[in-house]
């Protein structure tokens, strides 16, 4: 039993060692195997593995500070980035004081506690910290996750290079397939690690992600030699970090620009009787009846006309041109968007003729409402490159019925993405030149271009997978496409992760910006709903003084909101960069029409939003219970505000139906929209009464 106890066979020597000879030797002398269960670096150890980190960690910054020369000055940079709006900042200046930053003699601080034999260290600690002193940053791209702990991926810096395999908990447990993480690495005996901080990467249509680094790092001076580049993006990750989301803000903020979205009125004055009028335009086949809206019956008009546009090609459902309001002296034209003004016209003066004489025109730019863009950032930092072509939506009415299957919310989610993938592989894209994928699979010079746009997609499935449980996959077809290079195994079932904190998720605190708390509060709601007429009043109104939207989006950040970092949040996981700025769009215009310009932002409570929008998503199955035509009430069912809800989600689906088809919502991306939507209207209308 001693015996036993004080000594251990080592497969790595073929014989029995005492503990104190192993010990002192094990990855140091000797090359111990990934089975021994004596290594601290072998897998069943992980867990007191961590626990060594963390004390040596503190270890090895009180020698940083212990023999700096310029301590006071060391403490004020370590302060500054932990005060700075980053949440990479603290991390990325002590990697690279301690493992990256040459004195007068070309050593690092590390190096310089290897002369000095790396004071009062064991042998592991010892082992641990010459690991970490291979840090180097990687572009990681998740191929598999293996199990609850290991990650297997490339990286994209050196794909020709040997996969690594992560050990790393929190990363097994979140990652889909095709991640793609700019982080700290460093090499254990048997895995790698990731260290701190990561950069996740979001999509940039066009770019794969190592194009985007490589763009960005020319634009700020660095270089593009891999060695080089490695070491100048330790010294400036913070930097890097600015600029990717200063790009991914400023392409929102041109994305929303771009909307046609500007209200056309003309108004003709009748030359005679209105029955002859009426029924010149009845004859008009592209013309249905319409109600008018208890506001335009106030304004004198007692009918209303749709005019569908039948000469357009055909898209779901038929597309409306615009409306026609009759009145005993006045007829009104309303269109959204300049060309379809000048369309209607055109047709309705044909069809009316000599009966109808033009009185005056004119267009108010509601774009500054729906087409809200991000605040304009810090354009030093964006790579011109990467804002070609960026996401163009155009917004116009179409009349059609929109099935939806019955089932839970995750049954749903999957009918829509089936129904989409079913003929995908033989319909055309516009971004493979118009060619289908199953064309482009044997195309050499388009091959990449499709892995490209198929990798968003398998990641989209697994962080499905990951909130519903299913277990959906799109294997099949890569297969079908013969797409060897991604076909990797979807990962293994895995409970939902809890919510993620702050710091974690990317989003730091944000201070309060200045003159926020000088301005006052808006007035109160009314009790109860707002009405049509008000909500209508109001979402005309609101943002009337605006002249662009950059200037409407700058009241937002003034007023302290913290709408847009909550939806980021809010959306990642379920939302693509192009769908969560089509959302952002009628957020925003809801937004205003309930907190009025120059009024100090309610405080939105980000953990209630987030729970109420997994209640909310349980719910979805609810929305189709009485059939399609009940299904509006259903969906804003429980919303203090649903005549608002109702008239936002009303023009989300016409602009996700008239969007060009590359750039057109996912169905199933409709869903997280709503649900959105949906909570953050209440948690406003909640903010506001809490006052």
């Amino acid at each position: 039993m001693g015996k036993a106890s004080k000594h251990r066979l080592c497969p790595a020597l073929g014989r029995e060692i005492s503990r104190s000879e192993c010990g002192e030797n094990r990855h140091s002398r000797w090359a111990c195997p990934v089975a021994c269960p004596h290594s601290p670096f072998a897998l069943e150890n992980y867990t007191a593995l961590l626990s060594t980190e963390d004390a040596l960690d503190r270890r090895t910054l009180s020698w940083m500070f212990e023999e700096a020369r310029d301590r006071a000055g060391l403490e004020h940079g370590l302060q500054s980035a932990l005060r700075a709006e980053s949440g990479h900042g603290a991390h990325a200046f002590t990697t690279w004081n301690l493992f990256f930053r040459r004195d007068e003699r070309g050593l690092t601080c590390a190096q310089r506690w290897a002369q000095a034999k790396f004071t009062d260290l064991n042998n592991d600690e010892r082992v641990f910290v010459q690991a970490k002193m291979q840090m180097r940053v990687v572009l990681f791209e998740v191929h598999r996750v293996l199990d609850e702990q290991r990650v297997e991926g490339v990286d994209l810096l050196a794909p020709e290079a040997t996969p690594m395999i992560f050990v790393d908990r929190s990363l097994a447990a979140r990652t889909p397939r095709f991640a793609t993480l700019l982080a700290w690495a460093y090499p254990l005996p048997h895995f790698w690690r990731l260290s701190g901080t990561a950069i996740f990467m979001g999509d940039v249509e066009d770019f794969e992600a190592v194009e985007v680094v490589m763009e960005t790092v020319r634009h700020l001076g660095g270089p593009t030699e891999v060695a080089a580049l490695r070491l100048w993006l330790a010294e400036h990750f913070v930097r890097v970090d600015q600029a990717l989301m200063a790009t991914a803000k400023e392409r929102h903020r041109l994305m929303l620009a771009s909307v046609d979205a500007q209200l056309g009125l003309a108004l003709y004055a009748l030359q005679a009787p209105f029955a002859e009028c009426r029924a010149a335009l009845d004859a008009e086949p592209e013309i249905e009846r319409d109600v008018p809206t208890d506001k335009e019956r106030g304004e004198g008009f007692a009918e209303a006309r749709d005019w569908f546009d039948d000469q357009a090609p055909a898209t779901a459902g038929r597309k409306l041109l615009g409306r026609v309001l009759l009145g005993q002296a006045f007829w009104r034209l309303e269109a959204t968007g300049a060309a379809r003004l000048v369309a209607l016209r055109e047709r309705f003066e044909k069809r009316l003729g000599k009966r109808m004489r033009f009185d005056r025109e004119r267009r108010d730019n509601v774009g500054s409402r729906l087409a809200m863009g991000m605040p304009t950032p810090d354009q030093a930092l964006v790579p011109p490159r990467l804002l070609q072509r960026p996401m163009q939506v155009e917004f116009s009415t179409s009349l059609v019925s929109v099935p939806m299957p019955h089932g839970s919310k995750a049954d749903i989610e999957a009918h829509f993405m089936h129904e989409y993938l079913r003929d995908y592989a033989d319909q055309s894209v516009p971004a493979l030149g118009g060619k289908t994928p199953r064309q482009a699979a044997g195309d050499p010079s388009l091959r990449k271009k499709l892995l490209h746009l198929i990798k968003p997609l398998v990641r989209r499935i697994d962080e499905a997978n990951l909130r519903t449980g299913r277990t959906d996959d799109l294997n099949g077809l890569l297969r079908e496409l013969g797409l060897v290079e991604i076909d990797f195994p979807p990962p293994p079932r895995r409970a939902l992760p809890p919510e993620m904190p702050d710091h974690e998720r990317g989003y730091p605190d944000e201070t309060e910006p200045a003159g926020v708390k000088a301005r006052q509060a808006s007035q109160p709601l009314p009790p109860g709903p707002l009405g049509v007429k008000e909500v209508s009043e109001r979402m005309h109104g609101a943002l009337a003084g605006f002249d662009t939207a950059a200037a409407a989006i700058d009241e937002l950040t003034a007023s302290g909101a913290t709408l847009l970092e909550d939806v980021e949040a809010l959306a990642e996981g379920m939302l693509s960069e192009g769908e969560s700025s089509f959302l952002i769009t009628f957020l925003l215009h809801g937004w205003f029409a309930l907190v009025p310009p120059g009024t100090r932002a309610p405080e939105l409570d980000y953990e209630a939003m987030a729970a109420e929008l997994r209640r909310e998503l349980e719910r979805v199955p609810s929305w189709m219970a009485g059939g399609p035509s009940e299904a509006m009430n259903n969906m804003t069912s429980g919303c203090p505000q649903p005549v608002l809800l109702q008239l936002l989600i009303a023009e989300m689906f016409e602009g996700s139906t008239q969007a060009p088809k590359k750039l057109r919502p996912k169905p199933e991306a409709m869903i997280s929209m709503i649900a959105i939507l949906k909570i953050v209207i209440h948690e406003v209308d909640r903010a506001l009464r809490a006052r």
